[in-house]
């Protein structure tokens, strides 16, 4: 095939693609939607430790996370994409299902969506952490099942990537240690399909990134201040609601602290989960108080001497 016909084939294939979500997204209004194909459930199995079956009720008792967003369609390559809407999406992280499955740690990782029509895509384990990346519950406060397009209960939503990343009618999660290619991406789109211009969406909690350390850090609660010292640990601490429980999530470069980690409560050692990828450690800890101070301990480097190594403090406003 010359040069020219794969244009054209490439060119078919986009615009084909353009058809469909226009055709999801062509009454896109708050509206009551019924469809054979929504599921009441969907599992999560593959390279994990727990393998989960959940319910769309169990994901309304997990902690949620807001944020206004597009959902937009691939375009036909002029850069300006195709239908769009935008909603404050509200939904369960990711993260959060993928730390109580206990992911296995290994060198590659990906994340398949498989829906109940049939179709699929696929994001690598990093992306699937990043606190934005929520299995959607809600769009402006209205229950997905009832918007129109949208489809079922819930659907991923994946700020700054094109619409065929966020899946819906989603039946099963599956961690592979293999490259996967859905059905856009089996027609020739880019895997990464990443919007141009984009920035990402203010969060509700806020998800506060410290770019001197590359470190992330997301919570439920009122955080006061963040104190890192690169010998040692970081240190968090957060306000609450009297009598509710609390979370902590926290990302930051592997070698940034010497695993393996101790996390500390009030100064009272405490469960947590943690996911490891090549370039990221995850920690997930959850906690009950008005007041906690949470501690996460690497173990001392040799190299560390008795120096007390280099610190960062934030006092938050």
């Amino acid at each position: 095939m010359g040069s020219r016909s794969k244009v054209v084939v490439v060119l078919v294939l986009i615009s084909f693609a353009l058809v469909l979500c226009s055709f999801s997204l062509s009454e896109s209004g708050l509206r009551v939607s019924v469809t054979s194909s929504v599921p009441n459930s969907f599992v999560i199995e593959g390279l994990i430790e727990n393998r989960l079956n959940l319910s769309y009720l169990e994901l309304h008792s997990f902690p949620m996370l807001s944020e206004v967003t597009t959902l937009q369609c691939v375009g036909s390559g002029n850069g300006t994409g195709g239908p769009l809407v935008n909603y404050n999406w509200t939904g369960v992280p990711l993260f959060y299902l993928l730390q109580k499955a206990k992911v296995i740690p290994g060198t590659y990782r990906r994340v398949i969506f498989n829906a109940t029509d049939g179709f699929s895509d696929s994001i690598m384990l990093d992306i699937a952490m990043n606190p934005t990346t929520i299995l959607a519950l809600k769009a402006n406060g209205t229950d997905l099942e009832q918007v129109t397009g949208f489809g079922s209960g819930y659907r991923l939503v994946l700020p700054g990537r094109w619409g065929y990343k966020w899946v819906k009618w989603i039946k099963q999660i599956i961690i592979v240690d293999h490259d996967y290619k859905g059905n856009y991406e089996r027609w020739g789109l880019p895997d990464e399909a990443l919007r141009p211009n984009f920035t990402m969406p203010i969060t509700t909690p806020p998800v506060r990134n410290f770019t001197a350390n590359s470190i992330q850090i997301l919570t439920n609660g009122y955080m006061r201040s963040f104190n890192f010292r690169s010998d040692k640990n970081l240190v968090i601490e957060i306000n609450g609601e009297p009598g509710t429980d609390g979370y902590l999530y926290v990302a930051f470069p592997k070698g940034l602290l010497a695993d393996p980690y101790q996390v500390y409560v009030n100064q009272s050692r405490a469960a947590f989960s943690q996911i490891d990828t090549n370039s990221t450690v995850y920690i997930y800890v959850e906690y009950t108080g008005a007041s906690s101070t949470i501690e996460i301990k690497g173990a001392l480097q040799s190299s560390a001497g008795t120096g007390g190594g280099s610190r960062s403090r934030y006092m938050l406003q």
